[in-house]
């Protein structure tokens, strides 16, 4: 095990290194994944911040390092225990500042390798309820949409080609560490996906639309469901509402025209969740 405060001592047993240039290749690696073609390159993506790194320790992730930033050991012996054979890269803080994402950096950054479930694996499943997001754009909203899906247990995010990254910096750190609790599916036809879904395991797709006639709460939600969120601006797309099972609506009864596409995300899924309560109550 890796022991921060004796690595701050300079033990030369640990797996630790010393980079000072913001010309080492390693740097140059890192700061590649802050776009999505750097990230797609390599099959990782960064995590950053205590929270987030000591979720992706806790949670199984694929590690290829951890990078520390020389001023903020201290604030890394909560994780300590979690640590086993990582290799631990040291910077100093401006060279560290360089890789980081964020304005006022925590002092940690994780590379995480990208391991996304496969369709072929939805069977294994133990929740039968799955969450879809076709052409989202904000971070924020993927991100707490995968926050919320961990929190309800569901199965799988499924995201939709033309939709945010999921593994953009301000997605990740926008899930507060739920990236590693819930399966992500990255796909290039979500239609024939969920298609997939109706014809192989009886799912049902119910799709949130300001248009729908039907109140979501009218819906049974208990059974194989996929609850699937349409972009910000346009909605869900006409493929997306032709092979739906039902539309359904969030009631809007004051002067506001539509809600945020995370809150209505939630709405629906804890639908789901009362409904799948009570009837094993």
């Amino acid at each position: 095990m890796i022991i921060l405060k004796n690595f701050r001592k300079g033990n030369k047993n640990s797996l630790t290194k010393n980079i000072i240039s913001q010309h080492n290749p390693l740097v140059k690696y890192v700061k590649s994944l802050h776009d999505k073609k750097g990230r797609k390159k390599a099959g990782a993506f960064l995590v950053e911040g205590i929270r987030n790194v000591k979720e992706a320790l806790l949670h199984g992730a694929s590690i290829e390092r951890i990078l520390v930033a020389e001023g903020k050991f201290k604030e890394m012996e909560e994780i300590n225990d979690l640590l086993s054979d990582q290799e631990i890269i040291t910077l100093p803080d401006n060279v560290f500042k360089k890789i980081s994402t964020t304005v006022t950096p925590q002092g940690i950054i994780l590379v995480a390798k990208i391991n996304e479930l496969d369709m072929e694996n939805i069977q294994k499943l133990k929740s039968k309820l799955i969450v879809a997001v076709d052409s989202l754009q904000d971070p924020g909203n993927l991100g707490t949409i995968i926050r919320t899906s961990s929190a309800a247990n569901v199965g799988a995010v499924l995201i939709g080609k033309g939709s945010v990254d999921p593994y953009s910096p301000k997605v990740v750190r926008s899930t507060m560490g739920s990236i590693f609790q819930v399966p992500i599916i990255s796909l290039e036809d979500l239609a024939e996906a969920l298609r997939w879904l109706k014809n192989n395991y009886s799912f049902k797709v119910i799709v949130g639309d300001l248009e729908a006639s039907d109140y979501y709460y009218e819906e049974n939600l208990t059974g194989n469901t996929v609850i699937v969120i349409g972009n910000e601006n346009r909605g869900p797309s006409k493929s997306i509402l032709d092979i739906a099972d039902k539309s359904v609506k969030i009631p809007l009864l004051g002067r506001t025209e539509s809600l945020n596409a995370s809150v209505a995300a939630s709405i629906l899924i804890y639908e789901s969740v009362r409904q799948r309560m009570l009837s094993q109550s």
